[in-house]
């Protein structure tokens, strides 16, 4: 399918990513006291998974509007999921294939040699009770729950669920007048809102679903945000606005302050879809440093970058303590301000190299391999 790539969004990819896991490296490591008196910046890296999603439903609709706006036929349905289970499935289990042998290797080191590695092997929290056993099925199967072997992973099984959905319920977002449309977005945002508060007052959990679960009623409002916008976005009445370098320094300057401020995570949402929108239109200096041959790359490698820097960082920690027979946690918790910038750039170039290696040799040949079957075209293409 030759639709046009709208460039400017691929290394927002890349740089949301790398927020990530700037996030779950100062959270563990290095997030002291200190550093959060002076910004709470880095404790709100996990709002940019909000960010992917919306930003999933945008290019979802931008990539297939045309194939799935009048009629979603059963070889065209059979395409698209297809194509979407080879985009994520095989770094996925991949790394959760390394995660498993890195747990068979914890067991032996234990049972043989009675020494202890990091966390116990397989999640054992009693004589009968593994959490990460119980989860495998999950985790091959992309349900919910499968975030205890890599836990950025939990966002996938949302993502693939709206996939599930998104042919279906394409036609029901994108029909009706201008202001049908925002009125739908004002429904989606306010829905997501509601449901935010309501996890506030609950403590995270509703009562006789599974917290996994609430991923996926995230992702679904900001997924359908997404497509909303994408609508938005072809009207083309905001451009002359939205488009404007300044408009794009005020939303990155927007966000920016939200995140280092702590305001309520909820005010991230507009900022993130006015990024989207305003990136997708703009021409001039910051376009040409988004689109520079090392921030494309950045962005093609992205969804290593997000599955890649979790096993890291726990390979990281087994390696450190089999050779200095010390936790890396302790070794990095009293780490601060120049000491803390050195570790962190260590780390993000670290996990670059390794998602590089594994966007390579993982990613792109698999994901060909896997559409060039003899499975997919007896089954899936015809």
């Amino acid at each position: 399918m030759n639709v046009p790539n709208i460039q400017s969004l691929t290394p927002l990819r890349g740089i949301a990513a790398l927020l990530v896991c700037v996030y779950h490296f100062h959270s563990k490591y290095v997030l002291t006291d200190e550093i959060l008196k002076v910004t709470s910046f880095f404790s709100k890296g996990y709002l940019w998974v909000d960010f992917f999603f919306i930003l999933s439903g945008f290019i979802m609709c931008h990539v297939y509007l045309k194939t799935f706006s009048s009629e979603t036929s059963r070889v065209d349905y059979n395409k698209f999921i297809f194509s979407r289970f080879s985009r994520i499935y095989p770094l996925h289990i991949f790394i959760f294939s390394l995660l498993f042998v890195l747990e068979i290797g914890k067991l032996i080191l234990l049972n043989a040699f009675q020494y202890k590695l990091g966390s116990e092997p397989f999640g054992q929290i009693s004589p009968s009770r593994h959490r990460k056993l119980r989860s495998i099925i999950p985790t091959i199967f992309l349900l919910p729950n499968l975030g205890r072997w890599n836990p950025p992973a939990w966002s996938i099984s949302a993502e693939f669920a709206m996939y599930l959905i998104f042919p279906f319920c394409l036609r029901f977002f994108i029909k009706g007048k201008y202001s049908q449309v925002f009125s739908k977005m004002t429904l989606l945002f306010l829905g997501l809102l509601v449901f935010r508060l309501f996890l506030e007052e609950s403590n995270g959990r509703i009562s006789g679903l599974h917290p996994s679960f609430n991923g996926w009623v995230q992702c679904f409002f900001e997924f359908f945000l997404g497509v909303l916008v994408y609508r938005v976005f072809k009207e083309d009445l905001l451009r002359t606005i939205l488009g404007n370098n300044l408009f794009l320094v005020a939303v990155l300057i927007s966000i920016a302050i939200i995140m280092h401020h702590s305001f309520n995570d909820i005010f991230l949402v507009p900022c993130f879809i006015l990024l989207i929108l305003s990136a997708s239109y703009c021409k001039g200096f910051i376009s040409n440093v988004l689109n520079t041959k090392a921030m494309i790359f950045l962005g093609d490698i992205s969804y290593s970058v997000y599955l890649v820097h979790g096993p890291l960082m726990e390979i990281c920690e087994n390696l450190w303590e089999l050779a200095f027979k010390t936790n890396l946690i302790l070794s990095l918790s009293n780490t601060v301000d120049v000491g803390a910038i050195v570790v962190s750039f260590l780390f993000l170039s670290l996990v670059i190299c390794a998602a590089t290696l594994t966007h390579k040799y993982i990613e792109v040949p698999f994901k060909r391999r896997l559409k060039e079957s003899q499975f997919s075209n007896k089954y899936i293409f015809t």
